[in-house]
């Protein structure tokens, strides 16, 4: 990898989730992973950059945001399956914690195989009700994360899919 292959945006981690009205910090962003090689194959494997929740889960506090994942082919890419994900942090209270926004995934190479098979979330968190929170209402998901694919040889296009799973927010 030459270092100026990479602009700053392709290296932005998550941001933490909100601290609570009482004092307690939110959920840790997702973090950040760059792979880049000539030929580079996915395969069958998980590579995660997701936000978390608050480690105290009735604390009110908000959940981090998903991360971004930059994986860069200077000739092919290929894929057998796998998952990429940079969800955000879910949250379990009704109150004033929020659910951590989608990350960023980022594929680039001169010439793509198959990439069919290859999952990404790239989705905002969910709320998940704990116990009896259901009386409550409802705190809004995260928002949406994207996807570019850029194939930079001869075919030149890039596609951009900004994604919450279908998911409202």
């Amino acid at each position: 990898m030459v270092p100026n292959d990479f602009n700053n945006t392709d290296i932005i981690g998550g941001s933490g989730g909100g601290i609570s009205r009482h004092g307690v910090y939110g959920g840790r962003p997702g973090g950040f992973v760059i792979l880049s090689g000539e030929n580079v194959t996915i395969g069958q494997g998980i590579i995660m950059a997701e936000g978390h929740s608050p480690f105290n889960r009735t604390a009110n506090a908000g959940s981090g945001s998903g991360g971004s994942i930059s994986i860069i082919a200077s000739n092919s890419m290929s894929g057998a399956g796998g998952l990429l994900s940079v969800k955000g942090g879910d949250t379990f209270n009704a109150y004033d914690g929020g659910a951590g926004g989608g990350g960023r995934v980022y594929l680039s190479a001169a010439t793509t195989d198959d990439l069919s098979l290859l999952t990404v979330h790239t989705h905002g968190g969910y709320y998940v009700p704990m116990g009896n929170s259901t009386d409550y209402s409802p705190c809004i998901t995260g928002g949406a994360g994207t996807y570019l694919l850029t194939i930079t040889g001869s075919s030149g296009y890039s596609t951009l899919t900004v994604s919450n799973g279908h998911i409202p927010t």
